[in-house]
């Protein structure tokens, strides 16, 4: 395909971004002004497995990489912004609907994170699941909805859910 490619599922993967850029900011919102975390002390317990905290992510996957202070996070709002932009070139190239709903729920993910890091000093993360002792690490809600749901995309993509078309010797230039 040329530069100007466009898939005819790239509008699906655009509008899954959107939904999922919303929900995420959406969420932090409640979280930081309307939820009472701070009157609570800091945390939300759900149910034995699951809390709600509010804490900042300064760095990217996990905290590696950490970068505080307004400069450090608008480099790396605009390293998610830079990243959006390969992901948009990329969903103009999807070969099917599954690919491009897991590249808006990549993209979306990007764009709320870039959204939060010039104004909240971070990513705000705050779901917290933990259990006998052990805690995992704290993620968004809709962050970790999607990074699933893309581990599921990409495995039916294995399984032939979404496979591509089965190129012949003709077709691939090699008869």
């Amino acid at each position: 395909m040329g530069g100007s490619a466009k898939s005819p599922y790239s509008s699906l993967g655009l509008g899954v971004a959107a939904v999922v850029a919303v929900l995420d900011q959406a969420s932090k919102y409640w979280l930081v002004h309307l939820s009472g975390i701070a009157e609570a002390g800091g945390r939300l317990v759900l149910g034995p497995f699951v809390d709600l905290v509010n804490l900042r992510n300064p760095g990217v996957s996990y905290s590696m990489f950490e970068l505080r202070g307004n400069a450090g996070q608008w480099a790396l709002a605009a390293l998610a912004l830079a990243v959006s932009a390969g992901i948009i070139w990329w969903l103009g190239r999807a070969a099917n609907w599954l690919t491009a709903a897991a590249l808006g729920l990549v993209l979306g993910g990007a764009v709320g994170n870039a959204i939060d890091r010039p104004l909240m000093g971070g990513v705000v993360d705050f779901v917290s699941l933990h259990a006998g002792g052990f805690n995992w690490y704290v993620s968004t809600s809709p962050t970790s909805a999607s990074l699933w749901v893309r581990h599921c995309c990409c495995m039916s993509r294995c399984w032939g859910v979404a496979k591509p078309p089965r190129m012949g010797p003709r077709a691939s230039g090699l008869g």
